[in-house]
Parts: C-alpha cells; structure tokens; sequence
C-alpha cells in the first residue's frame, strides 16, 4: 500500500511538470506566476496512508476512516489534535467525565481541518488548470481568495488544537501541586475544568 502511495505521488508530480513546461513554454508571466504557485503546494499532495496512521492511535480511534486520507500539510494539526487527546486520556483522567466536552471538541474540530485540506486541495486544483481558461484572471482570484481564506481557518483551528494538551496537563498539575499541600481536592478545581470548557468553546465559535 505504501508503495502504491509513492507510485501516485510521484506520477502526480510527473504530470505537475509537464503542466508547468507547457505553461511555461507557451503561457504570459501572470500564468506562469500562478502555475507555479499552484504546483508548489500541490507537491503536498492528498495521498492514502493507511499505514501510517499508526502515528495517531487515538484520533484514529476516534475518527475511524475519515483519517485514513488527508493533506500531508495537516501532519502538525493531527498531531496536536493527538496530543491533546492523549492529555485527556492520561493527566484528564482524574477529572473524569468533565473533560468530556473538550474530547468531542478535539473530534468536531479535526474532522473540519481534515474537510477544509480537502476544500483547499480543489482550489490549488483550480489554480493549476486556470491558464487553460478564457476568463482565466476572474478564475484565479477568487480562487486565491478562497485559497487564503481555507488556509487562514487551518492555521486558526491547529492553534486552537495546540493548546489544549498543554492546558490539560497544566490543570493537571496545579490539581496534584493542591493536594499535596492541603490533602483535598481545590475547591476551585470544577471552576477551573469550566474555564477550559468555556474557553475551547469560544475559540469553536470563531473557528
């Protein structure tokens, strides 16, 4: 499977060049422009990794097949949406059920990233063959509009996913520091596992 996955790749990068050779043999400078461009980011190209979503245990539990494809760029969201599930697993144990909420968080915000690399793989799609069009100008800027958008919601939902494992483990600690020091539980800790439920929460809002 792994060598079909290379053999894909590397016949889509073949026919990338051949895209660019004629684009730049027979295409003005602004097509030449977006060619590139479009061909640089589609090197990282949407392949099967059926193997090595070994990498991501959890969220492979958790999403099923929905990651057994995805954008090679998404690598570091995956892996902070890992993080942050294994954070819960282990340093959220003690907090039982109340973290819940953050876990299905994790899930919903996931899946998003994985539909928005596909979103955003059509549009550099569109960049790639836009030279081929009358109205070739029109179709690449709302192509790049639309490009940059999907690629601002990205960055914005890996942000969200890279702080969660952290803030779980940093709840975490505070909690054992406490009990070490007093021999209960804090009295705020259920204030402080709404905090981070409220604060995941708003960041969904404006993902």
């Amino acid at each position: 499977m792994k060598r079909a996955a290379r053999k894909l790749r590397e016949w889509m990068l073949l026919g990338g060049a051949a895209v660019l050779g004629l684009a730049l043999d027979g295409g003005g400078e602004p097509i030449r422009g977006a060619v590139v461009a479009a061909l640089g980011a589609l090197g990282a190209t949407l392949v099967s990794r059926l193997g090595g979503t070994r990498r991501w245990p959890r969220l492979l539990r958790l999403l099923g097949r929905a990651l057994q494809e995805y954008d090679d760029r998404l690598e570091p969201t995956l892996d902070a949406a890992e993080d942050a599930l294994s954070a819960l697993a282990v340093e959220g144990a003690p907090f039982g059920r109340s973290l819940a909420p953050v876990r299905e968080g994790v899930g919903d915000l996931t899946r998003r990233a994985l539909g928005l690399g596909r979103v955003r793989l059509g549009h550099e799609a569109t960049l790639a063959r836009v030279f081929l069009e009358s109205q070739a100008a029109q179709l690449e800027r709302a192509a790049r509009a639309e490009h940059a958008r999907v690629s601002a919601e990205l960055e914005q939902i890996r942000g969200v996913l890279h702080t969660i494992g952290p803030s779980v483990r940093h709840l975490a600690l505070l909690t054992r520091t406490e009990q070490l020091h007093t021999g209960q539980a804090p009295a705020e800790l259920e204030e402080r596992v709404a905090s981070l439920r409220e604060a995941l929460s708003e960041e969904l809002a404006h993902a």
